[in-house]
């Protein structure tokens, strides 16, 4: 055996241990010694990209195959490797030549339907997921993401038949639950069958963030389960402490509990991670608006239309903090404002009612009551309050 091999061998054993610095050296020298070694460059391209060195690996991919043009490793790999980089072109060229010379190559073809599903070409990602399957009918991972692409498309179904597909083949596939589950819940309207999944995928993984997160949104949401809800958006946030969404949602479920001091804490400290988030502010206002802090709901309602000018939610909550500063004319502009950008709104129209009828013009509160009715035509307080304006107009009359 001559001493590039040795180099070689030994390399590769380093690999496997894991010290890839020091096969990355035996690799330098076997080459050095012997410069067109496609082994050598070969395995240590494998081992810059076990290091995160993509750039290193390519040039080592790219070296072998001016050696060795038809060498469906090198290939493989560097397409592999632009796929991770987030260079698709690249990487699709690479499958393409790859299954050039190998059709039946499924893990070209898998890899080759992910970038596609990277680049929202679903139709081509289910295609190439298809010929894999065909190939490699027990293939989970590409059953796997051809559910998750039918899920983008919206056929949800078809999405939950090849989750189920995968987990007769594996039942430990963490990621299938949860994404299963997902569609359950965002999509099908079962959240019960949501948390189910949910559960066994935290059984399986107990620090799957999007799991707990998105249970916690199920139990919120939908259940009304608010401290199985917080207890999950605990859970996520001990994994990512400056996730602000979940930061929100928990203020959310602290204030259908009643508790605005906690809220008002999460609600800050998601605005200090992110600034503009002006669902945040809306909900923060409210909160404010509960606690008879009209000034600071008003302040957080500005902000929020700063950020988000087309916010009626933000517009429509400033005009309620208005009118209980008995500043009716901008809370008629707010309501205004709101019925702008959102015709149909219930609240407002009532709420605008009300103001109008606060200022004795009785005529235009009448017809925001009336239109009110039209939308809720069963509402016995908008019909009581009806009848109670134009009690006040007719006794105005006199």
């Amino acid at each position: 055996m001559n001493d590039y091999e040795v180099l070689n061998n030994r390399g590769i054993e380093y690999g496997k241990k894991g010290n890839y610095d020091q096969a990355i050296e035996d690799f330098n020298t076997a080459i050095k010694i012997k410069p067109d070694f496609h082994e050598a460059l070969y395995n240590r391209g494998k081992a810059h990209a076990y290091k995160g060195n993509y750039d290193q690996a390519i040039d080592d991919f790219s070296a072998i195959l001016k050696i060795k043009p038809d060498d469906l490793d090198a290939l493989y790999l560097r397409g592999l490797i632009y796929y991770y980089k987030g260079d698709y072109n690249r990487a699709i060229e690479d499958y393409n030549a790859v299954i050039k010379i190998n059709p039946n190559n499924y893990d070209a073809l898998y890899y080759r339907g992910r970038v596609y599903g990277d680049k929202d070409n679903y139709d081509q990602a289910i295609e190439d997921f298809n010929t894999a399957i065909k190939i490699k009918p027990d293939f989970h991972e590409a059953l796997f993401k051809r559910g998750k692409a039918y899920a983008e498309k919206g056929d949800y179904d078809k999405a939950i038949e090849d989750y189920n597909a995968a987990l007769k083949i594996r039942p430990d596939f963490h990621e299938a639950f949860y994404e299963r589950g997902y569609v359950y819940a965002a999509a099908k309207g079962n959240h019960d069958r949501a948390i189910e999944d949910f559960n066994t995928a935290l059984k399986i993984k107990p620090d799957l963030f999007d799991a707990l997160y998105n249970r916690g949104i199920a139990y919120h949401y939908c259940k009304g389960n608010y401290d199985m809800a917080i207890e999950d958006y605990n859970a996520a946030l001990k994994i990512k402490p400056d996730f602000h969404e979940a930061l929100y949602h928990r203020g959310n479920a602290y204030t259908a509990k009643g508790n605005h001091d906690r809220a008002i804490e999460d609600f800050n400290t998601a605005l200090k991670i992110k600034p503009d988030y002006y669902e945040v502010l809306v909900y923060r206002g409210c909160v404010y608006y509960y606690k008879g802090n009209y000034d600071q709901a008003i302040g957080d309602f500005n902000i929020a239309i700063k950020v988000k000018p087309d916010c009626f939610e933000a517009l429509n909550n400033r005009g309620d903090a208005y009118g209980k500063k008995g500043n009716y004319d901008q809370a008629i502009e707010d309501y205004t404002a709101a019925l702008k950008i959102k015709p149909d709104l219930f609240e407002t129209l009532f709420e605008r009612g009300i103001a109008y009828s606060k200022k004795g013009n009785f005529d235009k509160a009448i017809k925001d009551l009336e239109a009110a009715l039209k939308i809720d035509p069963n509402d016995i307080s908008t019909k009581q309050f009806l009848e109670e304006v134009r009690q006040r107009k007719a006794g105005a009359k006199k």
